[in-house]
């Protein structure tokens, strides 16, 4: 069966929108698509969806929308930065070619800074409560399609048992 869902929710960490699509499959098989800052979150995700729906081809995504007037914290991984700096060392030493290392450019190597929120940990619970809600939806939606779906297929039985008593009373 299919069915649709979202959820939105504005929380003092920012607004989170869940859309959830889900059609008719032998198994289970989800495909989520996550902001980066949410992917330790995938097997929980994934967890809650496995323990709430039996089956079905599920496309989830999540978006994110940080409030304008939110602080973030800039966090330095100093180790990281003085191992990419020691290694453009060395490399300046195994080539001969002795050029000053940019440290605008080991400010952008990946994770040497990394700009956090202030509270994941609440906005992470924020996340899992808005797929329940979402996923509360989904089971709904399913239910009231899957009703339909009956209904229409009953109808059909009896059209056709009609049928076949006009046929043989001819």
């Amino acid at each position: 069966m299919t069915a649709f869902a979202r959820q939105e929710e504005q929380t003092e960490q920012g607004d989170l929108t869940w859309e959830i699509r889900s059609v008719n499959h032998r198994y289970l098989e989800i495909a989520l698509r996550l902001e980066e800052k949410f992917r330790p979150l995938e097997m929980q995700i994934r967890k809650l969806f496995t323990d709430n729906l039996g089956r079905g081809k599920i496309d989830a995504v999540l978006r994110y929308k940080a409030p304008e007037d939110q602080q973030t914290i800039l966090n330095f991984d100093s180790e990281l930065a003085q191992s990419v700096i020691k290694s453009c060392d060395q490399l300046a030493q195994m080539t001969d070619r002795a050029a000053p290392t940019d440290m605008l450019r080991v400010m952008q190597w990946p994770g040497v800074i990394v700009a956090e929120t202030l509270d994941q940990t609440a906005l992470n619970q924020s996340v899992m409560d808005s797929l329940k809600h979402a996923i509360e939806e989904l089971i709904v939606t399913r239910k009231t399609e899957g009703t339909a779906l009956q209904q229409m297929i009953e109808q059909r039985c009896v059209e056709i048992n009609n049928i076949a008593i006009e046929t043989r009373e001819r």
